[in-house]
């Protein structure tokens, strides 16, 4: 910032601050030098380290992808930018490496073939996990030096023991290991963004944030082959992470105390024991994937502040948000140990156990999937739970340590009065080579069809797409949607016109579910309207549909009608998004029993078009189906009862 001295018109002199224009710092550890200014790329410096001390709010750092990692950490200590001009990091690809070669004029003999290596790096952190390799392989590990076979090592506080094999010695092998802490190292920080940057082997994270740091930003980032975590914020940090490949540390994420994380498009796998752990705080989990991790793929658990604060307190039983996340395999799909959880829109294949809530937890979950679990889909110990719109496959529930088989799911959901409009399916296969998330199966929540499990496909510039199907599961095409009323009720929602008689009385009104009636399977929606006294002539009830989730025009709707004889007038119709309204033909109930009504658009155009905003065009999303009734009602008033079954909606290709 540079002071400019102004002389205003009233005679003052007054100083006001401009911004100098943002700085670019540029570093090369091949061609680099720190003699340099580092101002251009052609005078680089070498070392992260002079670099950082050339950086100040508003510049950006660059570093070189020579193809050589940066053997060394990036420590930005409590280096700040500003709300407006933050320090960006742009890694370009560029690999942060935290091994170091071990010298073998350094090695000392113990005897016995008992080599040691001196290294406070464990001493220097408690959660270092420091680790050797032998050209490029994991040299195994034990507790003690007296544990270690040949071509074994032992890590302590005191640094590394590695027995050679009969007849070798240190000479013979080429050892390197991560004596280096973490990746990039933030404490106290604020307002900085850190972009395509990869940081592997480090005997505690990759990406390792403490202190009070708000404003982090980072993008596509990469944390693998760590000691601990891939990447972990502590104490009072927030942070988000628009795209990361966390997989092969201890934990991919690990996030705790108070601090505050929000991950979109996060790819989380094969780490050593969970993919995502958040212990306290706030966090947000969206559009990812967390799968092959050893033990639970997303877990929330409580955390204490008593370094910071009060031991407890509103935020150290943890918050979660999860949406549109898939997770695979695992002891648990997701863990909800502690605190609130709002899930939604997930789905969970193939874990020991699929979802587990515990006591005293607070969870919402509504229109996930939860199947080809090993062990059972659903484990619900806390009766603060709203669970609905779920399908589970099979099916096996425990709810406050009873169990239910998927032949007692019915039971389950009058026992525990939940997922009341959820279902249970046979087991679908699952095919790897075709993904594993879920399109269909819909179910009517509210006014809305939803589809459970992740709505969208998840891809990622770290590998394959995940797409949105399943081989083995029967529901329909995206441009044709069936529903039969086994388990979910598309047609539910009823407007009479008027709403009440002169006198004030109400119409009455119910669309339901019955096994009165059936054309195929066993239940069917029964409409029974009530109408009051004193209103002679005929009356109009619009029986609406949920909300249909396609945005092309519909080209057919079938259904069938239990008819009476009675002569009731009907007429179907279709309600875009925009409200305007496509009237089908109409006809008359003179028969009895079941009779296929159908609508085909490509023969039959709508006799009239109405209302919304005059295009007529169909515009979704969303569209709406519409029966219109009109019962001849006499002054002593009376009841309409109607069956309906079997709709099918068939939308462009």
């Amino acid at each position: 910032m540079r002071f400019v001295a102004l002389l205003c018109l009233f005679g003052f002199v007054s100083v006001l601050p401009t911004w100098s224009e943002a700085g670019n710092v540029y570093v090369n550890n091949q061609t680099g030098n720190d003699a340099q200014d580092g101002t251009s790329a052609e005078q680089a410096v070498q070392t992260l380290k002079q670099a950082v001390e050339l950086c100040t709010a508003g510049d950006t750092l660059h570093l070189a992808n020579t193809g050589r990692e940066y053997r060394e950490s990036l420590i930005l200590g409590s280096r700040s930018g500003t709300p407006s001009t933050p320090i960006i990091v742009e890694g370009n690809g560029a690999v942060l490496s935290g091994l170091m070669t071990l010298p073998v004029e350094q090695w000392q003999d113990r005897g016995n073939s008992l080599y040691f290596f001196p290294c406070t790096v464990r001493k220097q952190m408690s959660a270092a996990r420091p680790y050797v390799l032998w050209n490029g392989k994991l040299v195994p590990q034990k507790k003690s030096p007296a544990d270690l076979a040949a071509e074994e090592c032992c890590w302590n506080n005191k640094g590394i023991h590695f027995r050679v094999a009969k007849g070798k010695g240190i000479s013979d092998y080429k050892l390197e290991g991560t004596g280096r802490i973490s990746g990039l190292i933030l404490s106290g920080g604020n307002y900085i963004e850190v972009r395509n940057l990869i940081c592997e082997r480090f005997a505690n994270d990759g990406f390792n944030v403490h202190g009070s740091c708000q404003g982090l930003v980072f993008r596509n980032i990469t944390g693998r082959w760590n000691g601990d975590d891939g990447f972990s914020i502590h104490e009072d940090v927030g942070a988000v992470v628009l795209g990361g490949h966390f997989h092969h540390n201890d934990y991919g994420i690990q996030d705790i105390n108070i601090s505050r994380s929000s991950f979109y498009g996060v790819l989380v796998e094969n780490n050593r024991r969970a993919g995502a752990d958040f212990h306290g705080g706030v966090h947000t989990l969206i559009d990812s994937v967390i799968r092959n991790n050893a033990g639970p793929q997303v877990q929330l658990s409580q955390d204490r502040t008593k370094h910071m604060r009060l031991a407890m307190g509103p935020l150290t039983d943890g918050m979660l948000i999860m949406k549109n996340t898939l997770t695979i395999g695992g002891e648990y799909g997701v863990a909800v140990q502690a605190g609130k959880a709002d899930i939604s829109n997930c789905s969970f294949v193939g874990a020991k156990v699929g979802a587990l809530i515990g006591p005293e937890t607070e969870v919402e979950m509504i229109g996930n999937a939860i199947y080809g679990c090993k062990n059972q889909e659903l484990e619900a110990r806390s009766p603060s739970c709203i669970l609905d719109a779920n399908l589970y496959a099979p099916g096996r529930i425990s709810w406050m340590d009873q169990r239910y088989k998927p032949i007692a799911f019915d039971t389950y959901q009058k026992t525990s009065e939940q997922d009341a409009d959820s279902v249970m399916i046979n087991a679908p296969s699952l095919a790897e080579s075709e993904g594993f998330s879920l399109f269909g199966h819909g179910l009517s929540y509210g006014r809305h069809l939803i589809q459970p499990g992740i709505k969208k496909d998840l891809t990622f510039p770290f590998g394959a797409p995940v797409r949105n199907t399943i081989k083995g599961l029967p529901v329909a095409s995206k441009s044709h949607l069936k529903f039969n009323f086994a388990t979910s009720n598309p047609w539910s929602r009823i407007y009479p016109s008027p709403e009440k008689n002169k006198a004030g009385q109400a119409v009455v009104g119910t669309a339901t579910l019955s096994e009165e009636q059936s054309h195929s399977g066993e239940k069917s929606v029964k409409l029974v309207i009530s109408f009051p006294a004193g209103q002679p002539g005929p009356w109009l009830v619009k029986l609406f549909s949920v909300k249909l989730p396609t945005a092309k025009p519909i080209t057919e709707i079938k259904f069938v009608l239990f008819g009476d004889g009675s002569d009731l007038f009907y007429q179907p119709r279709i309600r875009d998004a925009s409200g305007e309204c496509f009237y089908g033909p109409s006809g008359k109930m003179n028969w009895q029993g079941w009779r296929e009504i159908t609508w085909d658009l490509s023969r039959t155009a709508p006799v009239s078009i109405y209302s919304g905003d005059g295009n007529k065009k169909q515009d979704g999303p969303t569209m709406e189906l519409v029966l219109e009734l009109k019962p001849e009602i006499s002054s002593e008033g009376g009841h309409l009862i109607l069956y309906l079954d079997d709709l099918s909606v068939s939308m462009e290709e």
